[in-house]
């Protein structure tokens, strides 16, 4: 830290924003490819087969999952924003710039710029965006599929109904993978602009 011949609190916010912007840079170009869960080694021992039928563990794992994304993608655009807005600003004051080394400045500006780079490329804001609508969706298909299973356990819908919940759910999951695929086209397409 010999490059920083200024005061401490420009020192210590140049390594907050530093160290911010790589965690952040890694969370978001790694985190995502968290795969599916395997879910039928988590229901084998369920005992309510019904619900086993009907997928509704598999809606669940994916809900899980997306709760994982919204949250990890938060983090990394709230801190890719912080750390620009922090060294941005060290950059724009010209009083603390005029006490800060050439190569200070410089190593900063750099920092501004992976930051924006980590930004526009893997857009942590929209994939964290993305997941939450998907949040929405999979909460409403949990609530919906509780729901055939408490007619059918009450005797108002028959069993034959648990093929249609079962084709209910794969639909359902089949779009929430189509949209990520979608999601990730109009990420694509925002960041090639």
């Amino acid at each position: 830290m010999s490059l920083l011949n200024s005061g401490p609190i420009v020192d210590v916010a140049a390594i907050i924003a530093i160290s911010t912007s790589a965690i952040a840079g890694f969370i978001s170009a790694f985190l995502p490819r968290k795969d599916r869960e395997k879910v039928s080694k988590n229901t084998e021992n369920i005992n309510s087969s019904i619900e086993r039928d009907c997928r509704l563990f598999e809606v669940q794992a994916e809900l899980r999952r997306q709760k994982v994304i919204s949250k990890w993608q938060g983090v990394a655009a709230t801190s890719l924003t912080f750390s620009q807005y922090i060294v941005g600003g060290v950059l724009t004051t010209s009083f603390i710039q005029d006490n800060l080394s050439s190569q200070v400045v410089g190593l900063l500006g750099l920092l501004v710029l992976v930051s924006s780079l980590i930004h526009q490329q893997f857009r942590p804001d929209l994939k964290s965006r993305f997941a939450k609508e998907r949040i929405v969706t999979l909460r409403g298909l949990i609530r919906a599929i509780e729901d055939d299973l408490f007619a059918i356990r009450q005797g108002t819908l028959n069993q034959e109904s648990l093929h249609d919940i079962r084709v209910k759910v794969t639909n359902s999951l089949k779009d929430i993978e189509t949209s990520e695929l979608q999601d990730l086209g109009k990420i694509d397409s925002e960041s090639s602009t």
